[in-house]
């Protein structure tokens, strides 16, 4: 291998044959040699040299010039952006990032992304007004989705970089007034021509001379723009909803009254009635509001910013309208085809990030007579249909409250959408929504003990509510489901449909580390345990304040725990045997030893408080079992390769 010496003379007389004739084909060897050996230990002098000559080169070549851009980026990587800026040879930003000039877009949005590191660099790129407009009409106007993707990210990183400097008050920024702070977001939204290339790169009905962009090149800016909106909006609400320049616009149908870029961007840019795919980023584009944004409406009874936006519009209830009435008249039927999923993702973000507000809204019983209705399928059909996907997924994103149904005031089980999922002729959706479910809140960072016991269960209410609902809701599907255990281990060991089995080993798990409690009391808004206990056909069943003691009773203990202990199965007969990685069976054995381990943990959590005696022996086999990892030494070769249900 040459030394350093030698392979930057090399690459120097090959600059210079390249300068002197711009035809001379790149080395991409000696470039790529030059990245990994020569850039990350060449003096500062060199470095600035190489730069120099590269950057000159560049000018003149004929050629693709990505390993003269990737070569660039190493030499560049220790300078920051006011060492880029100091260079003798000034940089061109603005020809970089051309749209037409797209073999240096991406080097040349690396090279402003270093202004993202401090909101001082962040500042003074805000003093180059070209250079930011430049960005935004690369951002909405490349063909290239990569190139988008970056200059997106660069102006999100100078937003945030501007976010974090604590002398500037949100009031400054929102007035777009002072002088040495929110400058990114005084050039963004302050600037007239960048706040007007929004409107005109994003608008079908006003056309711009400057553009001349196609349909279809409107309608991937359309969709950067809703992409980009809800992040932006979560960082100040105000700048994207307060009006910036009203005579720009009013000449895109917005009124006084409206709300600036989100009002253009939520009701007057998109034709979502002639036009499906974007109606489909629409609600996927108020979904990430609901999502991203958590400010609290003023006076909003809890409400955030968004959902009252969206709610004052009338979108709130439309985006929703399209999982919870799908058979109304003035849908258009291959619409609902497509818009059924992405209105359910709205549904289950609408029900995560505002539980509250969800029940108490008229919706709720909307969703579980839909969940109830889309549901309720055959055991074939679950077991070799379609997967309801996006209802299990609405199923799982609920308040677990709302799944315990009443009929009369009387809790019944069979009218809730949980007791429709089956257990035996199933699929890996159904079970990984069975997991969720019975795991309770993920917040939870202890285990749930007994009320006498000395652990602490001092937990915020409605995570105690979400632990007490998950626990109730295991025990009742349990009581009507005996078997569930011994399904889900049959399908564990059906390594030959995969994905159910990881799914089924995943329900073990979930159950293991679930962090259950008792019912708060009786408030009304939960089944009391004497009326839990009489919906259930074995009314002693629900004993257990923890996933894992649930699991060491009867009836899960006589199948989880001989399963989990049991040697994972081997099948050297197959391709690339148990020791490859990408196998099924591997992949499988190193879940359930995973799973055998997380009960090894919280066992051991409660031998420790508990100190009972089967406790101990049973930490002894287990430790036995998972000191001989998670292929034993006396695993059965060959197995037995599950068989498909017909």
């Amino acid at each position: 291998m040459a030394s350093d010496a030698d392979l930057l003379n090399q690459l120097e007389t090959h600059i210079s044959n390249v300068q002197q004739d711009p035809a001379t084909p790149l080395n991409e060897k000696l470039f790529e040699s030059s990245k990994t050996f020569l850039a990350p230990n060449v003096a500062p002098d060199t470095s600035t040299r190489l730069v120099q000559q590269l950057a000159g080169l560049v000018t003149t070549l004929q050629q693709d010039p990505t390993p003269i851009n990737d070569l660039l980026l190493r030499l560049l990587e220790p300078y920051s952006f006011s060492d880029i800026l100091s260079f003798e040879f000034p940089v061109d930003f603005v020809a970089g990032l051309d749209v037409a000039a797209q073999p240096f877009n991406l080097l040349t949005l690396s090279l402003l992304e270093k202004a993202t590191a401090t909101s001082n660099d962040a500042a003074t790129l805000a003093t180059k007004p070209a250079v930011v407009l430049a960005i935004v009409r690369l951002w909405l106007c490349t063909p290239d989705t990569g190139v988008a993707d970056k200059a997106q990210n660069v102006l999100l990183g100078l937003l945030k970089a501007d976010e974090q400097t604590p002398e500037r008050s949100n009031e400054s920024r929102t007035a777009l007034t002072g002088s040495d702070q929110g400058l990114v977001w005084r050039r963004i939204f302050g600037d007239r021509d960048i706040y007007t290339l929004f409107y005109a790169a994003c608008s079908l009905d006003v056309s711009n001379p400057d553009l001349r962009l196609s349909k279809t090149q409107k309608s991937l800016a359309q969709a950067r723009l809703l992409s980009w909106l809800p992040k932006v909006a979560s960082l100040d609400w105000i700048m994207v909803t307060r009006s910036h320049h009203p005579d720009v616009e009013a000449s895109y149908g917005l009124k006084p009254t409206d709300k600036g870029l989100l009002q253009f961007a939520s009701c007057n840019m998109v034709d979502y009635k002639g036009d499906v795919l974007l109606h489909m980023s629409l609600i996927n584009f108020y979904a990430d509001l609901l999502e991203h944004v958590r400010k609290t409406a003023p006076n909003g009874r809890g409400q955030s910013v968004a959902l009252e936006f969206l709610i004052a519009t009338g979108l709130h209830a439309r985006s929703l309208s399209f999982y919870l009435q799908p058979g109304n008249p003035s849908h258009d039927p291959v619409d609902v085809s497509y818009l059924y999923g992405v209105s359910a993702r709205y549904c289950s973000t609408y029900a995560t990030s505002l539980p509250d507000h969800f029940l108490r809204s008229n919706s709720l019983q909307a969703t579980l007579a839909e969940l109830s209705r889309a549901l309720d399928i055959s055991p074939n059909k679950w077991a070799h249909g379609d997967s309801p996907k996006d209802d299990l997924h609405v199923l799982a994103s609920i308040p677990r409250k709302a799944l315990f149904a009443h009929t009369n005031g009387i809790p019944a089980w069979t009218s809730s959408p949980l007791s429709r999922i089956p257990s035996s002729q199933t699929n890996a959706d159904a079970l990984n929504t069975l997991a969720t479910v019975f795991h309770g809140p993920p917040e939870r960072k202890a285990l749930k003990f007994p009320p006498d016991s000395p652990l602490s269960n001092d937990v915020d209410p409605p995570t105690e509510n979400e632990a007490a609902a998950a626990r109730a809701l295991f025990y009742l599907y349990l009581s009507h489901h005996p078997k569930l255990f011994a399904d889900v281990v049959s399908h564990a060991e059906t390594i030959a449909l995969k994905d159910k089995a990881l799914a089924a080993i995943n329900l073990i798990s979930a159950v293991i580390t679930a962090e259950w409690a008792p019912f708060p009391g009786e408030d009304g808004s939960f089944p009391t345990e004497s009326q839990l206990n009489a919906m259930m056909p074995q009314p002693a069943l629900a004993a257990a304040n923890t996933g894992v003691l649930a699991v060491l009773s009867p009836p899960c203990l006589e199948y989880v725990l001989p399963y989990l202990l049991q040697p994972a199965q081997s099948f050297t007969n197959l391709v690339g045997g148990r020791g490859d990685t990408e196998s099924t069976a591997y992949i499988i054995a190193t879940s359930k030893f995973d799973a055998l381990r997380a009960l090894q943990s919280r066992l051991r959590e409660l031998y420790q408080r508990e100190r009972l005696p089967e406790f101990e022996q049973m930490l002894d086999v287990i430790d036995k079992r998972v000191r001989e990892g998670p292929w034993s030494r006396e695993g059965e070769v060959g197995g037995r390769i599950g068989t498909l249900e017909i």
